[in-house]
């Protein structure tokens, strides 16, 4: 089974580095700058992730709606939070129906590749 993750990020560099460091584990990656964007791709019934990198801080779209929006598309999707404030008691609000973590920005190489691994088992 082929594990793949959906990148939603504005900053276009951090996209690249994330999905160059999940290369190296072998694990697939669609980046996505916004929420909506990222809404369409979830839209196409082909794209099941193993894995969402969500960024909370987005121009449009917030991490919070998008987030609300694509639980109802991919229920049970593992997701990745990230923002480079503490927003763990808002993400804790937003009631994650499935496995969660938190990547305060910025963060290393090796932190993002541990995260990766333990929401993945």
């Amino acid at each position: 089974m082929s594990v793949n993750a959906l990148i939603i990020d504005d900053e276009k560099a951090l996209q690249e580095i994330i999905s160059e460091v999940l290369r190296h584990m072998r694990i697939d990656s669609v980046t996505v700058g916004s929420g909506e964007q990222a809404l369409q791709v979830c839209a196409d019934d082909n794209n099941r992730f193993s894995v969402i990198f969500l960024d909370m801080n987005m121009p449009g779209m917030d991490g919070d709606e998008t987030y609300l929006k694509l639980k109802e598309i991919l229920p049970g999707t593992p997701v990745i939070f990230m923002s480079g404030y503490d927003m763990l008691p808002e993400i804790e609000k937003l009631q994650p129906t499935a496995a969660y973590a938190f990547l305060k920005k910025p963060f290393t190489m090796s932190q993002l590749m541990e995260t990766t691994r333990s929401i993945l088992g």
